[in-house]
């Protein structure tokens, strides 16, 4: 007999003990309601467990999870994107109906449209799971991320949590190593990356940030009032970026990957999105999991589970607690921003930011005891709405249809029935993803599934029944069944007063004007980084320099270069003289090169790469944020003599002037300019032309040469 073979067989006999006791006490009288303990990862790919197909990673906790429980095969994220799936889960209502439709703030990208408006912050007006919870009772806490808005007023203790702990406003954490960004103070208020806040106290060198969360987690069980049920929402930073994992972990991974003859992420075979991107971007997906750190920190996550289950069958509560565990969005699975590449969310398409199912579909488990028959295994589709009515059916509270408008309570799955929950599920994007993907909506009826993108006003349909990789298009094929979904799906937009695409004013066609020399009306041109290195840099212009508008007669104004690695177009600079555009920017975090394009018209571009080398140069690990200047130069000169003068100023000829910042394994020596800690900014001076900055000179005088390449035209 197998190992799985015996372990369906315990819980098979203990969900029948189960349901003879709970027969028994029914005549006994009323017991305290369950508790509730939902487990929300953060960015976890639908094939990223062990019991999804996942030949890499490891995760033999919420394997054993599944198998006291039932498990999902299509469980959906009520969004790709985090906040908005987080706002679902608590509320029972979709993204759109609550208009958080993007990862809160959103990143404003704009292309041939402007993009939704949003909500960045969960509204107070919003009823939760945990307010209706407390109001029966129930102790309730929030352990982990929050990411639903910015200042206290929007904390989770504003909505029914009694207690919060590491949630603020950010949607990753500075670090998943204590003291979790706290020598970083001022990312406070940052939006991505700020410090978790209230667990630097009692936390040491080496302690990983999931550990901390979950100890926090059972702490508070442990300290419970026996006499409430709890809501213990516990939504894990994990495996969100930053890639951080326990070194030894990451070895051993490693050493897996070379057992099994893995190339490195880096290396690995990716596919590439066509032009679906719709205006945002291409982006190359990865195809098989083999990013060791990545595995690292899924087995932390799992150990963490592992570690939460055990204090429930020790402190002997097992049988009294729901637990359902799911994620918020697709896995990461793009070569992003120059980063190596995280996950593969195969078979499934596209990943994180994408409404394909590689960004929606999540793993899903719950585990019921007495309801759930150990080791089953649902088909139906069902989304993350669907907790909250859930909650409150298993809890034996009144439903709430009135709050919970778009969930429906999933215990008839629970109790093996087969019947859909959902007629229909949609998703809606209107925005410009920093993960590739352009604005969009989706529907699934049934097993069809139609994909609608606004740019170009086309759809794209599939049979999920036969394609769940989604990888031919039926609209062509099935005309009568696209118009039906595409109808149905504006009709659903309309009922919940979807935020939609918004147009740009007329005057936003106009050509990019500029003269001959700088004066008498020059064009006031601002650069932007679009999210992603291969979709390249966008630009808004201005005839005043005050109200900038966007260009939007081409989805890429400048495409970035095809140098591989070194193919990221970030922190633009621009400056235009003469009637030519001189642009700079960052082509890697990882390398010292920079990249130098120039263009007459914002749309022919020549472009270069540089590398940064000679004396002083041989510690820099990468560049960044090189800016581009074109000054005038004041000279000053006095006279001589025992009475000081007026001083007497006159103007030089204009110069450029470039400046880069690096960073070094070490701090530069003394006399270095701009140092913080372990970054220093090199400046550069020439009075005649861009071509002639071939010399960096640091405050200490040292010289530094770029190389001079043979491509393109100086």
């Amino acid at each position: 007999m197998t190992n799985d073979s015996h372990s369906i067989m315990k819980h098979t006999l203990a969900f029948f003990l189960t349901l003879l006791a709970s027969v028994s006490a029914s005549a006994a009288g009323p017991k305290q309601k369950p508790n509730v303990v939902v487990i929300l990862a953060d960015d976890l790919g639908w094939a990223d467990l062990s019991c999804y197909g996942s030949t890499f990673h490891e995760t033999p906790h919420l394997d054993e999870l599944a198998r006291e429980g039932m498990r999902f095969t299509q469980g959906y994220a009520a969004h790709s994107y985090c906040s908005p799936t987080r706002a679902a889960l608590l509320t029972g209502r979709d993204p759109a109906r609550l208009k958080i439709t993007d990862y809160i703030p959103s990143n404003k990208k704009t292309g041939k449209y402007l993009p939704g408006v949003i909500n960045k912050e969960l509204p107070l007006a919003e009823v939760t799971l945990a307010e209706i919870l407390r109001e029966h009772g129930f102790a309730t806490w929030h352990v982990g991320k929050w990411h639903l808005g910015h200042g206290e007023a929007f904390l989770p203790e504003r909505q029914g949590f009694d207690i919060n702990i590491a949630g603020n406003q950010s949607g990753a954490p500075a670090s998943f190593f204590w003291p979790y960004g706290h020598d970083i103070p001022k990312r406070k208020n940052a939006y991505h990356g700020a410090p978790v806040p209230g667990l630097v106290e009692g936390g040491k060198k080496g302690e990983h940030l999931c550990d901390r969360i979950t100890r926090e987690a059972i702490g508070l069980i442990e300290k419970r009032d026996p006499s409430k049920p709890f809501f213990l929402y516990l939504p894990f930073y994990d495996v969100h970026t930053p890639i951080q994992a326990k070194p030894d972990l990451i070895e051993k991974y490693k050493a897996k990957a070379k057992r099994k003859n893995l190339p490195t992420p880096d290396e690995a075979k990716r596919v590439r999105e066509g032009d679906t991107a719709q205006g945002s971007g291409l982006r190359d997906h990865l195809v098989f999991q083999c990013n060791p750190t990545y595995a690292a920190m899924v087995e932390t996550m799992d150990d963490n589970v592992g570690r939460l289950m055990a204090a429930l069958d020790r402190l002997e509560l097992t049988e009294s607690t729901l637990v359902l565990f799911t994620s918020d969005n697709g896995g990461l699975n793009q070569h992003n921003f120059g980063r190596t590449p995280v996950t593969s969310n195969a078979p499934l398409r596209a990943g994180k930011g994408w409404l394909y199912e590689g960004g929606v579909r999540e793993p899903l488990i719950v585990r019921l005891p007495g309801v759930t028959k150990p080791g089953s295994v649902c088909d139906q589709p069902i989304v993350a709405t669907d907790v909250s009515p859930t909650v409150l059916e298993v809890c034996g509270l009144p439903v709430r249809p009135d709050l919970h408008l778009d969930g429906k309570s999933i215990l008839p799955l629970l109790k093996g029935g087969t019947e859909p929950i959902h007629e229909s599920i949609q998703w809606h994007f209107p925005h410009y993803g920093n993960t590739g993907s352009g604005p969009c909506s989706s529907i699934r009826v049934g097993d069809w599934k139609l994909i609608e993108w606004f740019e170009n006003d086309t759809v794209e349909l599939f049979d999920l029944a036969t394609d769940m990789g989604e990888t031919t298009d039926l609209a062509a094929k099935h005309p009568d069944k696209a118009a039906e979904l595409k109808k149905r799906l504006a009709a659903w937009r309309e009922d919940v007063d979807a935020s939609m695409l918004r147009p740009r004013s007329a005057d936003t066609k106009a050509k990019v004007r500029h003269d001959s020399t700088t004066s008498g009306g020059a064009v006031f041109v601002l650069p932007y980084f679009q999210g992603n290195g291969e979709s390249g840099v966008y630009f808004a212009w201005s005839r005043d320099g005050l109200k900038f508008e966007s260009l939007n007669d081409a989805e890429v104004m400048f495409p970035a270069p095809d140098w591989g690695e070194e193919s990221l177009t970030r922190d633009p600079s621009i400056v235009y003289r003469n009637g030519v555009f001189h642009m700079v920017w960052s082509t890697s975090w990882k390398s010292r090169t920079f990249g130098y394009a120039r263009s007459t018209d914002l749309r022919d571009w020549t472009a270069r790469k540089i590398e940064i080398w000679g004396a002083d140069t041989e510690g820099i690990r990468n560049t960044w944020s090189p800016e581009l200047h074109w000054d005038a130069v004041r000279r000053s000169s006095s006279s001589s003599g025992a009475r000081p003068r007026r001083r007497k100023s006159r103007m030089a000829t204009a110069a450029w002037t470039l400046t880069i910042s690096t960073t070094a394994p070490t701090p530069p020596g003394p006399g270095t300019s701009r140092v913080s800690r372990n970054r220093s900014c090199f400046s550069a001076l020439t009075r005649s032309s861009v071509s002639s900055i071939l010399t960096l000179l640091t405050t200490t005088g040292t010289p530094l040469a770029m190389s001079k390449t043979t491509a393109g035209s100086w």
